[in-house]
């Protein structure tokens, strides 16, 4: 498990949570691939009937990690 998505698993449902507040909740390579692999596990999961997203304050998500984007190269 990830400290960037932790995931909470209620009866019928999984509530997931981004936890990356001194970024704004942003979505990089790591947070991303974490947030896929337990949307995979859930999806698999016949008890789960739902999967709540929410982010930990201040802000629900900012989108992509521009300063993670920015390090990338073009070619």
């Amino acid at each position: 498990m990830s400290e960037e998505i932790t995931v909470e698993k209620r009866e019928g449902f999984a509530i997931l949570t981004m936890s990356r507040p001194a970024r704004r909740n942003a979505l990089g390579a790591t947070s991303m691939a974490t947030l896929f692999e337990n949307l995979k596990t859930l999806a698999a999961e016949p008890e789960c009937a739902a999967v709540v997203l929410t982010g930990a304050p201040p802000a629900f998500c900012a989108g992509s990690d521009l300063k993670e984007l920015g390090g990338l190269s073009v070619a």
